[in-house]
């Protein structure tokens, strides 16, 4: 790769979105178990002064753990799903400035007259409203400089 370039590939990307996603989903059910789990042993520490003492110092330090796993799984989810509407907002950018270079005249029907170079019938269409998934290898390599 050239110096200075930064190189994507926006399938990989929105791949990696869903994936990151799915994991805040499956942590999301952990979390839920594990809250099951806490709760099913009821109240072990008793009911006397001690007991008392303990249960304020669980239920505290319960509340703050449990309110903060469930803003980073929260936050692990929309993470994913920024990651994938990236991968397509990067595609339709793509696909407005290769149609803008051609409306210009600065860009051949395929680069470099190199068939090869895109896929049949050039870059996938654009995705209309809730940005739908799309199939692996749909989307294609973006470089930024």
């Amino acid at each position: 790769m050239d110096e200075g370039w930064v190189s994507a590939e926006a399938g990989a990307v929105h791949r990696g979105g869903e994936g990151i996603a799915s994991a805040a989903g499956r942590l999301r059910g952990e979390l839920a178990a594990f809250r099951a789990e806490l709760a099913a042993h009821g109240e072990p520490w008793g009911s006397d002064d001690v007991g008392s003492l303990i249960k304020g110092f669980y239920e505290a330090v319960h509340e703050v753990a449990m309110e903060c796993f469930h803003d980073n799984v929260a936050e692990l989810g929309n993470r994913g799903q920024s990651a994938t509407v990236m991968a397509v907002r990067y595609v339709q950018a793509e696909e407005a400035g290769v149609a803008g270079a051609r409306l210009a005249g600065d860009l051949p029907a395929r680069p470099g007259g190199d068939v090869s170079a895109w896929p049949a019938g050039g870059l996938p269409a654009r995705p209309s409203g809730d940005l739908p998934a799309w199939p692996a290898g749909d989307l294609p390599a973006w470089r930024v400089r």
